[in-house]
């Protein structure tokens, strides 16, 4: 077992980013490095906010992200491809699709401690810690995250709005 290191873990996602199957390699170095998720809670260092930018160039966004129990984060997209490797405690991710009717439920995924969760660029999903204590994961997203125009949906109406912080604020639930 290796310590994780969070600058070898920036660089690593950095090249594989630029590299020929930039999804695939950022797939497999996510799954490679939450393999030992022990190692990544242990050496991640702690943070006062639950969204933490690591990282941030034109190709890779590297984010340090907690849910605190109760709160729902409304359905959202990323419009880039989007990688979520949990290593404490436990991410819900309802997934969606919009239709001519409305936001439709589609599945959802519970991403434990060691697991990794791919989301393509149309993908839309609302997001909640399981149980009594936060989830804390490491998020890769294939471009520039806080640049890009992306959307939040109604609950009810599936409607696009811009994903402000009003907006967010508006949508945001707590359970």
């Amino acid at each position: 077992m290796s310590d994780f290191n969070l600058a070898e873990f920036i660089q690593a996602a950095r090249d594989a980013a630029v590299s020929d199957s930039p999804t695939k390699a950022t797939l497999a170095l996510m799954k490679k490095t939450l393999a030992e998720p022990d190692s990544v809670a242990a050496n991640m260092g702690d943070y006062q906010k639950d969204d933490v930018v690591l990282f941030e160039d034109s190709t890779v966004s590297i984010w340090y992200v907690r849910f605190q129990p109760g709160t729902v984060v409304p359905p959202h997209d990323h419009q880039i491809p989007t990688f979520i490797g949990v290593y404490s405690g436990v991410e819900e991710n309802r997934l969606y699709r919009v239709e001519s009717e409305g936001l439709n439920h589609v599945s959802t995924r519970n991403i434990g401690a060691g697991e990794v969760l791919s989301i393509g660029p149309n993908g839309i999903h609302a997001v909640q810690a399981v149980g009594e204590t936060p989830s804390e994961a490491i998020h890769v997203y294939l471009g520039k995250l806080t640049t890009i125009e992306r959307s939040l949906f109604d609950w009810e109406t599936g409607q696009a709005r811009a994903f402000t912080d009003d907006a967010y604020d508006e949508l945001v639930r707590t359970v």
